[in-house]
């Protein structure tokens, strides 16, 4: 009873401000999707973390559109409104996967959730289809190519002589 009274967060999103989550692991770096209006649809970003000595900058690895109401749906599919609160860990794992997930929904409503090597229900479901909209409408983000100078091969060497140094 006391639970249903709380209703700090709830059950079903119906509208999304912002939403950013952020994984790192041992082997595979961090990574980070983020969220942001265009033109009445919703940019899905993934940025790779680059990290320069404390610092971290994020490289916009891969982007795509995806429609608002499609994104709540994802949401409300994956129960993002029940990881409010979720904090866990297991330290035991010395290389696993951290987590953190912070996202704006229902005119203010914040979900905040994270874990080291836990995660929620629905989360391997919610990354999985955040990588399947990148992989099917995403476009990918490259660098310019730098240009190097290309340097010629010295071909000749200097002539050989048999002349020997001059003695003073």
């Amino acid at each position: 009873l006391l639970i249903g009274l709380c209703g700090c967060v709830d059950r079903t999103v119906t509208s999304v401000e912002s939403m950013r989550l952020s994984t790192s692991s041992y082997h595979s770096g961090g990574t980070v999707y983020e969220i942001a209006e265009k033109d009445g649809n919703i940019e899905l970003c993934r940025y790779r973390v680059i990290y320069s000595g404390v610092d971290e900058d994020l490289e916009l690895e891969q982007s795509a559109l995806c429609d608002t109401q499609e994104f709540i749906e994802l949401m409300n599919t994956c129960g993002v409104t029940r990881w409010n609160g979720f904090s866990k860990d297991s330290w035991s794992v010395m290389d696993g996967t951290s987590f953190t997930f912070k996202a704006t929904v229902n005119d203010g409503q914040i979900i905040s959730a994270d874990g080291y090597a836990k995660f929620p229900k629905g989360y391997s479901e919610f990354v999985a289809s955040l990588e399947s909209i990148l992989e099917e409408r995403g476009t990918i983000e490259t660098e310019e190519a730098t240009e190097f100078e290309t340097v010629e091969p010295i071909t000749e060497l200097a002539p050989k002589t048999n002349k020997s140094p001059d003695v003073a």
